[in-house]
């Protein structure tokens, strides 16, 4: 059939074989497809599109709109986002995450497992660790450490400052003072004293047992001895 104008078909037309259009084709209500449709040039949807079926692009897709997903989005290769990614809900990653720039999160972060961080820490508020805090290299502080708790140290503490103790201090071992130590209270030794040079004492002494010198003893004032004297 061969029309030179427009032809009206005021019922259904059923081409058996192909159906060749050498020039524009306008609908303007529902078209139905029921079988493969193959685009050799490019196709311009000016209205919505709707697929039922799975959809399969072999080529690049080029969205320059808004593009809403109200399922779930798998890509099985690559994922580039080229701006931001705002994800208002939760956001589940079973394989590893790198993050080339700054990671940002307003809110709480919860890991479920081991974190490694091999540059540099900065928390500029609190930190809570609910169990053990272990520190292989060097930790510095800047400002006061408070411990609620006991304070149990391994190895040697080197103190370059004062040390303050409001309470009571139990050494169990020997204790070296290299420089001047200053009691401003009583000091109770339960157990031998051991003082390998001269001892000055500026005030009075009471010693409530007795006291055993090995080598000479030289008092420079008056000796007063209120009870029996061998």
């Amino acid at each position: 059939v061969s029309t030179a104008g427009a032809a009206t078909f005021a019922s259904t037309v059923t081409v058996v074989g192909a159906g060749t259009f050498k020039s524009n084709v306008s609908v303007s209500g529902t078209t139905k497809l029921l079988g493969t449709v193959t685009a050799t040039g490019n196709t311009g949807f000016l209205g919505t599109v709707r697929v039922s079926g799975a959809t399969s692009l072999e080529g690049a897709l080029n969205v320059t709109g808004a593009a809403l997903f109200s399922s779930t989005v798998t890509a099985v290769g690559a994922a580039t986002f080229k701006s931001n990614v705002s994800v208002s809900g939760n956001m589940g990653i079973a394989g590893n995450v790198s993050v080339g720039g700054t990671f940002f999160a307003a809110g709480g972060i919860t890991y479920d497992g081991d974190v490694s961080v091999s540059g540099d820490l900065n928390v500029l508020g609190n930190v809570s660790v609910g169990g053990t805090f272990l520190t292989t290299g060097k930790a510095e502080f800047e400002d006061d450490v408070s411990v609620s708790g006991a304070l149990i140290v391994g190895g040697a503490s080197q103190l370059n400052s004062t040390v303050t103790v409001a309470g009571a201090t139990h050494l169990q071992s020997t204790v070296s003072i290299a420089g001047a130590a200053t009691f401003a209270s009583t000091v109770t030794v339960v157990g031998a004293t051991h003082l390998q040079s001269t001892v000055s004492v500026g005030g009075a002494a009471i010693f409530a047992s007795t006291v055993t010198v090995v080598g000479a003893g030289t008092f420079k004032s008056n000796v007063s001895v209120s009870g029996t004297t061998k």
